[in-house]
């Protein structure tokens, strides 16, 4: 077993669901491991020793899988991780909801987002959510984070703008301050959610009114990988709230 990669472009550092284990046959030279000759890289797939067949698992965790979280359980499994530890929970589980109260805001140290997530695992990747929220002043927000750290993450959500609500795309590259990237009005309601992410780059879109609307395509995210974002542990995406 060791640590490695899968950058998607010829910058090896490019890669936004960070460092990964794999596992791959073992030969010894001379008394040391070889795991590969020197230059080959690692293979995608390789065939699996004939050991006896694990029992089936609830939810996949290697290989291409898909889920749905109904929030019907008395609690989060523990793949849902958030940001820092709170001193107060700020999330509660009710009837099939995750009810999320206001916490600090993305890129405040000092405290702990209301920010609950599981960790990309997939380059080419489809994150979707409902949410009801209705914004009361500029700068209430309820939605998507996909978060790498506190000065490189995005928020995908619904937003109050002009004190008119919105469905608005923001994004930290690296900086002190979010940029908003596109916005567009809604009359409000359940609104749902879907960022698809593919290598350096994402579509957003959204249903309002029984409406689907892309909000924005060809979104540059690379500013989430290891070569903008530095460090090696991957975006982690998934709900978000927050009130001024």
């Amino acid at each position: 077993m060791f640590l490695a990669t899968r950058p998607y472009s010829a910058d090896l550092r490019h890669y936004n669901i960070g460092r990964e284990t794999f596992m791959l046959p073992v030969r010894w030279r001379k008394g040391w491991p070889i795991i590969l000759s020197s230059g080959k890289p690692i293979p995608f797939t390789v065939n699996k020793p004939k050991l006896p067949a694990d029992p089936a698992v609830a939810v996949k965790l290697n290989g291409d899988f898909s889920y749905t979280e109904e929030f019907d359980d008395p609690k989060l499994a523990m793949s849902w991780i958030g940001i820092r530890t709170p001193k107060a929970p700020f999330y509660r589980l009710d009837g099939g909801a995750l009810v999320l109260e206001s916490g600090a805001a993305l890129g405040d140290k000092s405290g702990v987002p209301a920010f609950i997530g599981r960790r990309q695992q997939h380059h080419i990747a489809t994150v979707s959510t409902t949410l009801n929220f209705a914004p009361i002043k500029n700068g209430d927000r309820a939605g998507l984070a996909a978060f790498q750290n506190d000065r490189a993450f995005l928020f995908f959500g619904v937003t109050e703008i002009d004190g008119k609500p919105a469905v608005a795309l923001y994004v930290r590259k690296n900086a002190t301050e979010d940029t908003l990237i596109a916005s567009a009005p809604i009359a409000g309601g359940p609104v749902t959610l879907t960022m698809r992410a593919d290598c350096g780059a994402a579509a957003f879109d959204y249903i309002a009114g029984g409406k689907t609307v892309t909000l924005k395509a060809g979104v540059d995210i690379s500013f989430l990988s290891t070569a903008s974002a530095g460090g090696f542990v991957g975006t982690v995406i998934g709900p978000y709230a927050y009130a001024p």
